[in-house]
């Protein structure tokens, strides 16, 4: 998972941290049944050139991976768009394909970020494991399905798919699954600043991907525990952690989780203070992201880039990352990045100057953050509104905010944060006496 990152004191001089929750956990499941009904029955030739067809995608689509993770992507073929093209056509002429095939397509969409298309194959995934009674199945189609919709934002139906999803695989006894929905939970957890429930539920996943050897779940776990420690500023845990799971990604060959652990290792180094390396180690992860094909991991690494252009007061630089990555956001349908994104530029703003506009950007960015229900995001933006409101002069608009960040801050477990908030409160609140005792005098 990599994060946004603004610099030390940007708080008070020029804004408020935004952190870009994207994640690294696992998800899925074997899925092996029939799909489809059948509308027409062909014949003769026609039934021969369909079943050929059929048997060139379930071919096309078996060397691809039927578990994936939250913020990780398979591998994309060349051929990528005429195998999903094939597979609309033939579902839509009613034709039964083998379901580990179907599923293993959707994985392909949700990775070229269509979750629209994916959404669709996991839905239909998880009617028929219903009308089979396979709970194996149906938990794997509800683990997909809480995966779409965390990479949407809507952390809400995710955290109560992958629950669903968690129940299910513990009945069956499948550990796999079990630890894919641990660490999918644990991520729904991070992203609403719930730091005790995401490490609780990190080290349960560990534990048994680590008991079945599930090497890439491991390399996932180790990262989500790195990030953990990250927030909450333990930068030698952290940077143990992230080292260890980018030893078990090369070693397993996993170039996009070597992608997102190196970007990680770049947010250390920059809390460290060395901003070379941190930048070095963030080209190095957009490199890696665009050649596989990881566009919410390009947005990453972009955002990553732009904060390091901040500190070093290149705000045309930092705008036109964030530009670019709010682009990304808004073409695949990622909310969540499309508030921070507004966020960001509305820092870059209100550094030049231009406090009307900024605080334009964080109300967009803080509507679109409520809609999803992404508490962190609100509490950030919420506060960045209340630093304008006080550059403005408006104090008691400005406390009236803060007040408000302060408290979710408060309710989601984020102490650094609240400590923050309340300096600054202080600060207002010391700003609104003096005006108050200046018009008595």
């Amino acid at each position: 998972m990599n994060w946004s990152i603004l610099p030390e004191g940007w708080s008070q001089e020029y804004g408020w941290w935004l952190v870009i929750l994207a994640a690294v956990g696992l998800l899925g499941g074997i899925l092996k049944y029939l799909i489809g009904a059948i509308w027409k029955r062909p014949r003769g030739k026609e039934l021969d050139s369909l079943t050929k067809r059929i048997e060139t995608l379930e071919q096309k689509a078996e060397p691809m991976p039927l578990v994936i993770q939250i913020g990780t992507q398979p591998s994309i073929p060349e051929d990528a768009e005429e195998i999903v093209t094939e597979a609309d056509e033939l579902l839509e002429a009613g034709a039964s394909v083998d379901t580990a095939a179907l599923i293993k397509i959707g994985n392909l969409a949700s990775a070229k970020s269509d979750y629209k298309k994916a959404e669709h194959y996991y839905q239909v995934a998880l009617d028929q494991a219903k009308h089979s009674k396979r709970q194996d199945l149906a938990a794997a189609a509800l683990g997909n399905m809480g995966l779409i919709h965390c990479n949407r934002g809507k952390l809400d139906e995710a955290l109560e798919y992958h629950e669903q999803a968690l129940k299910k695989h513990r009945e069956i006894g499948y550990r796999q699954g079990e630890a894919s929905n641990l660490s999918n939970i644990g991520l729904i957890y991070l992203n609403r600043g719930d730091l005790v429930k995401a490490l609780k539920h990190y080290k349960e996943a560990l534990e048994i991907e680590r008991d079945v050897g599930d090497r890439q779940g491991e390399a996932g776990s180790l990262g989500n525990m790195g990030n953990v420690y990250w927030l909450k500023r333990d930068m030698n845990e952290a940077l143990r952690y992230h080292r260890e799971a980018l030893k078990t990604h090369r070693e397993i060959g996993d170039r996009q989780g070597e992608g997102s652990d190196l970007g990680n290792m770049g947010l250390i180094y920059h809390d460290k203070g060395d901003l070379d390396e941190a930048m070095d180690h963030f080209k190095l992860s957009l490199e890696i992201h665009r050649e596989v094909g990881y566009r919410q991991g390009e947005t990453n690494g972009l955002c990553n880039m732009g904060a390091i252009y901040i500190l070093k007061r290149e705000l045309d630089e930092a705008r036109h990352c964030y530009e670019e990555a709010l682009k990304i956001d808004r073409e695949i349908g990622y909310r969540q990045g499309e508030g921070n994104q507004l966020g960001n530029l509305g820092l870059i703003l209100k550094a030049k100057g231009n406090l009307d506009e900024a605080l334009r950007r964080h109300k967009d960015a803080l509507k679109i953050h409520r809609e999803i229900g992404y508490r962190q995001g609100e509490a950030y933006h919420l506060a960045n509104i209340g630093l304008i409101y006080k550059a403005q002069g408006d104090l008691d608009k400005a406390l009236k905010y803060l007040k408000q960040a302060l408290e979710i801050f408060e309710q989601i477990g984020m102490p650094l944060e609240v400590e923050k908030t309340k300096l600054i409160i202080t600060d207002v609140e010391a700003e609104i006496k003096q005006k108050q005792q200046e018009k008595k005098q």
